[in-house]
């Protein structure tokens, strides 16, 4: 999924840094964001509490279940834009103002840089992605199409992990990141 960090306004020449602070009205709709999947989350944690003891009929309900919580939460007002790649669909928020750069951060690459190009298509100019994963060829030139490639894996915890990475032949490997 496509994340927006922050925008980028231009370089600050007292601070010489390359992003200027974040406006408050900016902030303000991240914490709209942030609440809004706060109730959704409550919501489906509460719903989860009353199926799970029987596993089956969670499962059957489960998409009833996202349906009532997304319609029941601020959740079902964000607009998230689709970008289609070779294999599944990306989505990204778009600011409110769209004349102001971003920064996109793509996590697994999987050798297909489809959407983002579209989406890089799409958003002021001056706007920096950065992408990440493990597996170097053809990440690494491909993702060059569109900004800066990082060769590592991002997990919930820093260390030595296990990764496993699928193959274009459908089959996994796994390899042994330090993080």
């Amino acid at each position: 999924m496509f994340t927006q960090i922050f925008s980028s306004e231009g370089p600050n020449e007292e601070t010489h840094s390359r992003f200027q602070s974040i406006s408050a009205s900016k902030i303000s709709k991240a914490d709209k964001v942030k609440e809004a999947f706060d109730e959704w989350h409550g919501c489906m944690v509460a719903k989860f509490e009353t199926e799970r003891k029987d596993l089956k009929k969670l499962w059957i309900s489960f998409e009833n279940i996202t349906r009532d919580c997304t319609a029941a939460s601020e959740v079902s007002k964000i607009v998230l834009s689709p970008f289609e790649n070779k294999d599944e669909t990306k989505y990204y928020v778009f600011g409110e103002n769209a004349s102001d750069p971003s920064v996109v951060v793509s996590l697994g690459i999987g050798a297909d840089v489809t959407a983002e190009l579209q989406l890089k298509d799409k958003l002021a100019k001056g706007s920096e992605f950065f992408g990440a994963d493990p597996v170097i060829s053809p990440n690494d030139e491909l993702f060059a199409k569109v900004g800066t490639f990082f060769p590592v894996a991002v997990s919930k915890k820093t260390g030595l992990v296990q990764s496993a990475i699928r193959e274009s032949d459908g089959w996994f490997f796994f390899i042994e990141n330090q993080g």
